[in-house]
């Protein structure tokens, strides 16, 4: 009869210190919970499958990445034309102009795209940077 008292009161023990699951919209809100659980995950393999905690952790980061990129893409259409150089090029300077005007064109729009380039290309790194720091 001990032995039963005694396994019941360590199940009930046990029981009693499993962690609360939060939610998905809780990762999504707390981001320095949601970096601490994903820490704890990827350090038991065996979790991070099983565990709810972990499961919404996941999503909530997946989610808020998905996010961020749409926003990003929107921002990155807003601020710069990036339908085809060529195309771009071909709009601004035409092809029925004479030889010289044409080539001061081309030359113009190579710096402005070369320009363009160079911002997207520091867009989109400051985008990976922003991703990283959800992580």
């Amino acid at each position: 009869m001990q032995k039963l008292i005694l396994i019941i009161s360590a199940c009930s023990t046990l029981c009693a210190c499993e962690e609360t699951v939060e939610t998905k919209s809780f990762y999504m809100e707390n981001d320095e919970a949601r970096k601490t659980k994903l820490v704890w995950c990827a350090d038991r393999p065996d979790a991070e499958y099983s565990s709810g905690n972990c499961l919404n952790a996941r999503v909530a980061l997946h989610e808020k990445i998905e996010r961020l990129k749409k926003d990003r893409e929107l921002i990155r259409k807003q601020r710069w034309d990036t339908r085809s150089s060529l195309r771009i090029e071909r709009e601004k300077c035409g092809s029925t102009q004479n030889p010289e005007t044409y080539k001061f064109c081309l030359k113009a729009a190579e710096k402005e795209r070369d320009q363009r380039h160079k911002e997207m290309t520091a867009f989109n790194a400051e985008t990976d940077s922003l991703i990283e720091a959800l992580k």
